[in-house]
């Protein structure tokens, strides 16, 4: 089977320094750390990375690190523009984060990839969902 991770990234801009690295296998295994030499080693082994609006940011900053651990980027998953197609009656497809409950709170990106992870578990049921009905 086809093993893949989500994850989000905390990222200064201006600096391009690396703030915080979250991450989650399907199966379970968690990443929490800003050493981006250890997030290639977590990544390496899998095949598919998800995250949401992973091609306007996280990916700018981290693409050479996600080929050296060995990931396609023809393998990278954009949750931000998969699911309009899903879900279009959703006014908006910002990533849903009921453990940021202020909004001066800092970023989890470890809570940000278990979102993603299960915004893309829907994508994966409406898919069925949809095949079915067609």
């Amino acid at each position: 089977m086809n093993s893949i991770v989500f994850f989000d990234t905390e990222i200064e801009p201006k600096s391009r320094k690396i703030g915080d690295i979250g991450a989650i296998t399907a199966g379970g295994n968690s990443f929490h750390n800003p050493n981006l030499s250890e997030f290639i080693e977590f990544l390496r082994g899998n095949e598919f990375l998800c995250g949401h609006n992973i091609f306007n940011h996280d990916l700018i900053y981290l693409g050479k690190s996600i080929s050296q651990a060995g990931i396609s980027s023809t393998n990278c998953i954009d949750t931000l523009f998969v699911s309009p197609l899903f879900f279009q009656t959703k006014p908006h497809h910002a990533l849903v984060k009921d453990d940021k409950l202020q909004s001066d709170e800092t970023n989890n990106p470890l809570n940000d990839s278990i979102n993603a992870r299960d915004l893309f578990s829907g994508l994966k049921c409406g898919t069925v969902k949809h095949l079915l009905i067609l």
